[in-house]
This record gives structure tokens, sequence and C-alpha cells, in this order.
């Protein structure tokens, strides 16, 4: 299992973080939290046959108050920062 801790700059109480990402390894899934409630959940597409052969593709669920582009910018975060401890 994956963490990651989103702090903002904005953020005044440097011990509290603003987001949570957390992400399984094993189902290629995650979630991402603002304080307990979850905001999104990403869940990697295993459709067979799918247009996205070379590509990966993902599932987005966006819950109410979560921002698409901030999503999507914390999961391209999470894949770089896994890339670069595991090759």
């Amino acid at each position: 299992m994956t963490q990651l801790h989103v702090f903002l700059a904005s953020n005044i109480d440097k011990d509290i973080c603003n987001f949570q990402v957390v992400g399984c390894c094993s189902s290629r899934s995650l979630r991402v939290y603002r304080g307990d409630t979850v905001i999104a959940e990403l869940t990697h597409n295993f459709k067979r046959g799918s247009c996205c052969r070379s590509k990966e593709c993902f599932r987005i669920k966006l819950y109410p108050g979560a921002d698409d582009a901030f999503v999507v910018a914390l999961k391209i975060t999470l894949k770089t920062l896994n890339s670069r401890v595991y090759s």
C-alpha cells in the first residue's frame, strides 16, 4: 500500500495534511481523502479488448467537492513517484 500526504501552500497547521492519497499496487487503484472523507476513487480499467491496449485506462469516481484536474494530477504524481522508487 502506498500513501501520499498532500499539504497545500495555504496550510497553516503543518501537522495535518490537506489530502491523503492511498493506493493499492495489486489492484492498481487509489482513493483520495480530504480528512476522513473519500472525495475520489480511481480504479484500473481491466476491460478486455478496450481501445486502451497500450495505454493505462482508469475509471474515476468523483464525489461532491472534488476537483477532477487535481485528482488526476495526484494520480500522475503518485505514478511518477512509484516509477522512480521501483525503477
